[in-house]
């Protein structure tokens, strides 16, 4: 089979290559990718920037969607879809013809989507997920503040906020409203202060910060007494200001998520609690660039060079 495959870190030196197909074992099941898409984790795991989690060689990646080639006999021929921590790091990913998962990764896919957007939409959600209602335990009514609403994290923990029936306000550079957000602010805007207090009152339950940076104290500074705030990403020094004073009077909350311990088991887990909810329309995929496997040193360039989404498809 053609895989992707990087022996040294950095992404001048990925290649497409042929090595053998991965057997299953115990309880595995060998998946024929459809489509996969090149996260933003992906690109930095090639880079190095995880270098101490990732043995070398590898093949990266960590979203899939394909059909089940190898597995018992009612699970075969069975279109399915998943993500998961694990995948592209501690053993071979998804951007290859095939990948072997445990069989609790695989997720029968909805039927309302594409094999092509089922598989480019699983670390978002889960990571959406894991921060909005394992984390912060978001609930109906609440009000809730996503950082990076445009982004691929961002977008879905809109989409999630909506469907968990909490009012959302997103904020992004350009406060262009393309993931559903009740409210959409430009951080770019020079009233954008004044904006975020309208917007917020007396400040929100739950923040969502995918961005970092100076946006994280923006974040921690609204909300309100009790809130609760998680944190996915850091800036390039890794630190970050706070007004402790107001951090423990307000009874404040934070937490960090590291998507890494999500595993492909966990991620399952997840994904089929959004079926629903995606074949009913409440959580939609999102438009990306879907590149011909062929291509997959390129689509790894333009990604990390640019805010472009491209998505991996093997259907040449």
């Amino acid at each position: 089979m053609r895989a992707l495959r990087f022996h040294e870190f950095g992404i001048e030196h990925l290649r497409l290559e042929d090595v053998p197909v991965p057997q299953p074992r115990g309880d595995e099941v060998l998946v024929r990718v459809h489509a996969a898409s090149i996260t933003s984790a992906d690109i930095k795991n090639v880079q190095g920037v995880f270098r101490d989690m990732t043995t070398l060689p590898r093949t990266p990646g960590r979203d899939f969607s394909g059909i089940i080639e190898q597995a018992t006999p009612n699970c075969a021929g069975q279109e399915v879809w998943g993500t998961g921590g694990e995948l592209g790091f501690a053993r071979d990913g998804t951007h290859a013809e095939y990948v072997v998962v445990p069989s609790e990764a695989v997720v029968p896919k909805p039927q309302s989507i594409s094999l092509r957007h089922a598989g480019s939409i699983g670390s978002a959600l889960v990571t959406g997920w894991a921060a909005l209602f394992d984390r912060a335990e978001l609930k109906k009514g609440e009000t809730v503040l996503v950082i990076g609403a445009n982004g691929n994290v961002g977008y879905a923990a809109v989409q999630l906020g909506n469907w968990a029936g909490a009012r959302v306000v997103g904020v992004d550079r350009t406060g262009e409203n393309r993931s559903g957000a009740d409210i959409m602010l430009s951080s770019s805007s020079g009233s954008f202060t004044d904006d975020l207090k309208k917007a917020v009152g007396s400040g929100v339950d739950v923040a969502f910060d995918t961005v970092s940076g100076t946006m994280f104290e923006i974040a921690l500074n609204a909300l309100r007494p009790g809130g609760r705030m998680v944190a996915i990403t850091v800036p390039s020094d890794a630190r970050i200001s706070l007004d402790l004073l107001r951090f423990y009077r307000n009874d404040l909350r934070l937490f960090g998520l590291n998507t890494f311990r999500v595993d492909a088991k966990g991620s399952g887990m997840i994904l089929r609690e959004l079926i629903k909810p995606i074949e009913v329309g409440w959580i939609k995929p999102r438009e990306a660039n879907f590149c011909p496997f062929s291509t997959a040193v390129q689509a790894y360039r333009t990604a990390a060079n640019s805010r472009q989404r491209c998505v991996l498809t093997m259907d040449e």
